[in-house]
Protein backbone atom coordinates (compact mmCIF):
# COMPACT_ATOMS: atom_id res chain seq x y z
CA UNK A 1 0.00 0.00 0.00
CA UNK A 2 1.16 3.62 -0.54
CA UNK A 3 0.19 6.03 2.14
CA UNK A 4 0.73 10.08 1.61
CA UNK A 5 1.57 12.18 4.35
CA UNK A 6 1.07 15.79 4.60
CA UNK A 7 0.33 18.86 6.80
CA UNK A 8 1.24 22.18 7.89
CA UNK A 9 -0.86 23.85 5.04
CA UNK A 10 -0.57 27.00 6.82
CA UNK A 11 -2.84 28.60 3.54
CA UNK A 12 -0.23 27.46 0.95
CA UNK A 13 -2.84 26.87 -2.54
CA UNK A 14 -2.97 23.05 -2.99
CA UNK A 15 -3.27 23.08 -6.57
CA UNK A 16 0.23 21.35 -6.90
CA UNK A 17 -0.71 18.61 -4.44
CA UNK A 18 -3.36 17.54 -6.65
CA UNK A 19 -1.83 17.42 -9.87
CA UNK A 20 1.07 15.33 -7.30
CA UNK A 21 -1.41 13.09 -5.99
CA UNK A 22 -2.97 12.39 -9.09
CA UNK A 23 0.44 10.87 -10.19
CA UNK A 24 1.27 9.03 -6.46
CA UNK A 25 -2.18 7.47 -6.50
CA UNK A 26 -1.88 6.54 -2.54
CA UNK A 27 -3.91 4.02 -1.35
CA UNK A 28 -4.22 5.94 1.50
CA UNK A 29 -4.12 10.37 1.94
CA UNK A 30 -3.31 10.96 5.55
CA UNK A 31 -3.72 14.78 6.72
CA UNK A 32 -2.13 16.25 9.37
CA UNK A 33 -4.04 19.84 8.94
CA UNK A 34 -3.34 23.62 10.10
CA UNK A 35 -5.29 24.65 7.21
CA UNK A 36 -5.92 28.28 8.33
CA UNK A 37 -7.36 30.02 5.05
CA UNK A 38 -10.59 29.14 3.65
CA UNK A 39 -9.14 28.72 0.27
CA UNK A 40 -6.96 25.83 1.50
CA UNK A 41 -9.74 24.47 3.63
CA UNK A 42 -12.25 24.25 0.58
CA UNK A 43 -8.97 23.20 -1.47
CA UNK A 44 -8.39 19.63 0.52
CA UNK A 45 -12.19 19.42 0.87
CA UNK A 46 -12.23 18.49 -2.89
CA UNK A 47 -9.00 16.49 -2.65
CA UNK A 48 -10.04 14.49 0.31
CA UNK A 49 -13.07 13.45 -1.74
CA UNK A 50 -10.91 11.55 -4.72
CA UNK A 51 -8.70 9.28 -2.04
CA UNK A 52 -9.55 7.40 1.21
CA UNK A 53 -8.53 10.11 3.58
CA UNK A 54 -7.34 10.15 7.11
CA UNK A 55 -7.44 13.71 8.92
CA UNK A 56 -6.28 15.01 12.34
CA UNK A 57 -7.12 18.67 13.36
CA UNK A 58 -4.49 21.11 14.15
CA UNK A 59 -3.81 23.51 16.98
CA UNK A 60 -4.35 26.03 14.47
CA UNK A 61 -7.92 24.49 13.36
CA UNK A 62 -8.81 24.60 16.86
CA UNK A 63 -7.86 28.46 17.51
CA UNK A 64 -9.01 30.03 14.10
CA UNK A 65 -12.11 28.17 14.72
CA UNK A 66 -12.60 29.11 18.69
CA UNK A 67 -11.05 32.85 17.77
CA UNK A 68 -8.41 32.05 20.21
CA UNK A 69 -5.10 34.06 20.55
CA UNK A 70 -2.02 31.98 19.66
CA UNK A 71 1.92 32.32 19.17
CA UNK A 72 2.86 31.39 15.66
CA UNK A 73 5.56 32.09 13.30
CA UNK A 74 3.92 30.86 10.50
CA UNK A 75 0.83 33.42 11.11
CA UNK A 76 3.09 36.51 11.28
CA UNK A 77 4.59 35.54 8.15
CA UNK A 78 0.74 35.57 6.53
CA UNK A 79 0.09 38.33 8.07
CA UNK A 80 2.80 40.35 6.57
CA UNK A 81 1.63 39.89 3.37
CA UNK A 82 -1.60 40.92 4.35
CA UNK A 83 -1.69 44.95 3.80
CA UNK A 84 -4.46 45.57 6.45
CA UNK A 85 -3.31 43.81 9.20
CA UNK A 86 0.01 43.86 11.08
CA UNK A 87 -1.52 42.48 14.47
CA UNK A 88 -1.58 38.91 15.43
CA UNK A 89 -5.09 38.91 17.44
CA UNK A 90 -6.52 41.07 14.63
CA UNK A 91 -5.49 38.63 12.48
CA UNK A 92 -6.58 35.30 13.96
CA UNK A 93 -9.68 37.49 14.25
CA UNK A 94 -9.91 38.41 10.21
CA UNK A 95 -9.24 34.71 9.79
CA UNK A 96 -11.83 33.57 12.15
CA UNK A 97 -14.51 35.65 10.66
CA UNK A 98 -14.01 34.73 7.03
CA UNK A 99 -13.78 31.25 8.23
CA UNK A 100 -17.45 31.98 9.89
CA UNK A 101 -18.48 33.06 6.66
CA UNK A 102 -18.66 30.19 4.75
CA UNK A 103 -20.51 27.64 5.86
CA UNK A 104 -19.21 24.91 3.43
CA UNK A 105 -15.21 25.19 5.12
CA UNK A 106 -17.21 26.36 8.53
CA UNK A 107 -19.24 23.09 9.02
CA UNK A 108 -15.97 21.12 7.78
CA UNK A 109 -13.48 22.32 10.08
CA UNK A 110 -15.82 22.34 13.49
CA UNK A 111 -16.32 18.76 12.49
CA UNK A 112 -12.64 18.39 12.11
CA UNK A 113 -12.25 19.81 15.60
CA UNK A 114 -14.62 17.93 17.02
CA UNK A 115 -13.28 14.66 15.93
CA UNK A 116 -10.68 12.36 17.43
CA UNK A 117 -7.42 14.29 18.01
CA UNK A 118 -5.68 10.70 17.62
CA UNK A 119 -6.26 8.12 14.65
CA UNK A 120 -4.64 4.46 15.03
CA UNK A 121 -4.17 2.52 11.65
CA UNK A 122 -2.05 -0.81 10.95
CA UNK A 123 0.41 -0.36 7.26
CA UNK A 124 -0.58 -2.54 5.17
CA UNK A 125 -2.66 -5.31 7.93
CA UNK A 126 -2.74 -8.05 5.01
CA UNK A 127 0.74 -7.95 4.45
CA UNK A 128 2.10 -7.53 8.10
CA UNK A 129 -0.43 -7.89 10.29
CA UNK A 130 -0.13 -6.12 13.90
CA UNK A 131 3.38 -5.46 12.98
CA UNK A 132 3.52 -1.55 12.12
CA UNK A 133 0.72 -0.27 14.43
CA UNK A 134 1.33 3.57 13.90
CA UNK A 135 -0.83 6.56 15.42
CA UNK A 136 -1.57 9.51 13.56
CA UNK A 137 -1.68 13.30 15.47
CA UNK A 138 -0.95 16.20 14.86
CA UNK A 139 1.19 17.07 18.49
CA UNK A 140 2.92 14.14 19.89
CA UNK A 141 1.66 12.10 23.12
CA UNK A 142 4.26 14.21 25.35
CA UNK A 143 6.79 17.19 24.75
CA UNK A 144 7.26 20.59 25.16
CA UNK A 145 3.62 22.19 25.19
CA UNK A 146 5.29 25.66 26.26
CA UNK A 147 3.57 26.84 23.16
CA UNK A 148 0.29 26.53 23.69
CA UNK A 149 -0.10 27.15 27.68
CA UNK A 150 -0.51 25.31 30.77
CA UNK A 151 -4.43 23.39 29.89
CA UNK A 152 -3.15 22.66 26.13
CA UNK A 153 -3.68 19.10 24.83
CA UNK A 154 -0.38 17.95 24.11
CA UNK A 155 -2.35 15.91 21.00
CA UNK A 156 -2.15 19.42 19.37
CA UNK A 157 0.37 21.32 21.07
CA UNK A 158 3.27 18.66 22.08
CA UNK A 159 6.55 19.75 20.11
CA UNK A 160 9.38 17.37 19.87
CA UNK A 161 12.13 20.23 20.56
CA UNK A 162 14.91 17.94 22.30
CA UNK A 163 15.91 14.44 22.83
CA UNK A 164 14.33 14.59 25.76
CA UNK A 165 10.98 15.47 24.24
CA UNK A 166 11.86 12.35 21.68
CA UNK A 167 13.18 10.18 25.00
CA UNK A 168 9.35 11.05 26.54
CA UNK A 169 7.42 10.41 23.57
CA UNK A 170 8.81 7.20 22.55
CA UNK A 171 8.15 6.00 26.25
CA UNK A 172 4.73 7.00 25.93
CA UNK A 173 4.73 5.30 22.36
CA UNK A 174 6.19 2.35 24.12
CA UNK A 175 3.32 1.84 26.50
CA UNK A 176 0.66 2.04 24.18
CA UNK A 177 2.25 -0.45 21.82
CA UNK A 178 2.90 1.51 18.75
CA UNK A 179 5.68 1.09 16.26
CA UNK A 180 5.00 4.39 14.32
CA UNK A 181 3.58 7.62 15.12
CA UNK A 182 2.97 9.91 12.09
CA UNK A 183 3.11 13.41 13.27
CA UNK A 184 3.63 17.14 12.05
CA UNK A 185 3.22 20.42 13.81
CA UNK A 186 7.11 21.08 13.99
CA UNK A 187 7.31 21.72 10.19
CA UNK A 188 10.61 20.37 9.77
CA UNK A 189 11.17 17.10 7.60
CA UNK A 190 12.43 14.56 10.16
CA UNK A 191 12.12 10.74 10.39
CA UNK A 192 13.59 10.25 14.25
CA UNK A 193 13.56 6.28 15.59
CA UNK A 194 14.91 4.57 18.45
CA UNK A 195 16.30 0.98 18.38
CA UNK A 196 16.13 -1.32 21.36
CA UNK A 197 18.52 -0.41 24.52
CA UNK A 198 19.78 2.39 21.79
CA UNK A 199 19.75 6.11 21.39
CA UNK A 200 17.59 8.05 19.34
CA UNK A 201 18.92 9.08 16.16
CA UNK A 202 16.88 11.70 13.91
CA UNK A 203 17.44 12.12 10.14
CA UNK A 204 16.38 14.79 7.54
CA UNK A 205 14.66 14.23 4.43
CA UNK A 206 15.91 10.98 2.35
CA UNK A 207 14.57 7.32 2.11
CA UNK A 208 14.46 4.81 4.58
CA UNK A 209 13.45 1.15 5.14
CA UNK A 210 11.15 0.84 8.44
CA UNK A 211 12.45 -1.57 10.51
CA UNK A 212 9.62 -3.57 12.30
CA UNK A 213 12.49 -3.55 15.35
CA UNK A 214 12.23 0.01 15.91
CA UNK A 215 9.70 3.03 16.85
CA UNK A 216 9.20 5.73 14.66
CA UNK A 217 8.31 9.09 14.38
CA UNK A 218 7.67 10.81 11.20
CA UNK A 219 7.11 14.01 10.41
CA UNK A 220 6.55 14.90 6.39
CA UNK A 221 7.51 18.65 7.06
CA UNK A 222 5.18 21.51 6.23
CA UNK A 223 3.30 21.69 2.96
CA UNK A 224 3.85 25.74 3.63
CA UNK A 225 7.62 24.88 2.68
CA UNK A 226 6.54 22.65 0.20
CA UNK A 227 7.26 19.17 2.10
CA UNK A 228 5.32 15.65 1.58
CA UNK A 229 6.67 12.36 2.35
CA UNK A 230 5.11 9.02 1.37
CA UNK A 231 5.25 5.34 2.80
CA UNK A 232 5.31 2.51 -0.09
CA UNK A 233 4.95 -1.09 1.48
CA UNK A 234 5.20 -2.39 -2.46
CA UNK A 235 8.78 0.17 -2.53
CA UNK A 236 12.26 0.27 -4.22
CA UNK A 237 15.02 1.91 -2.39
CA UNK A 238 17.41 3.44 -4.77
CA UNK A 239 15.45 1.64 -7.65
CA UNK A 240 15.86 -1.89 -6.51
CA UNK A 241 13.53 -4.39 -5.36
CA UNK A 242 13.40 -5.23 -1.84
CA UNK A 243 13.83 -8.72 -1.64
CA UNK A 244 10.61 -10.80 -0.08
CA UNK A 245 12.75 -11.81 3.02
CA UNK A 246 13.86 -7.59 3.71
CA UNK A 247 9.97 -6.73 2.80
CA UNK A 248 8.96 -3.89 5.05
CA UNK A 249 7.59 0.26 4.54
CA UNK A 250 10.08 2.54 2.65
CA UNK A 251 9.53 6.17 3.61
CA UNK A 252 10.53 8.60 0.96
CA UNK A 253 10.78 12.42 1.21
CA UNK A 254 9.64 14.68 -1.69
CA UNK A 255 9.51 18.42 -1.90
CA UNK A 256 6.83 20.69 -4.52
CA UNK A 257 6.32 23.70 -5.78
CA UNK A 258 3.80 25.59 -3.75
CA UNK A 259 1.85 28.25 -5.39
CA UNK A 260 2.06 31.92 -4.18
CA UNK A 261 -1.10 32.27 -1.81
Amino acid sequence: MKYVLVGDFHGADLSNLERVLQTLNPDMLIGMSDFDTVKTILQWMEISKQFNTKNVPGNHDVAILKNTPIISGTLVEQMENDSEQNDIVKYINKLHNKLMDNKEAREYINKLVNSAEKIEIFLDEERFGDTYKTIIMHGALAGDTSSGGPESSPNLWARLKREDDYRRNFHAMNLEGYTIMLRAHDHAPICAYKEPQKSIIRSGPGTFKLFSDRMYVINPGAFYNGFIAVIDTRATKRGFLLRKSESMPVLKYARITTLPQ
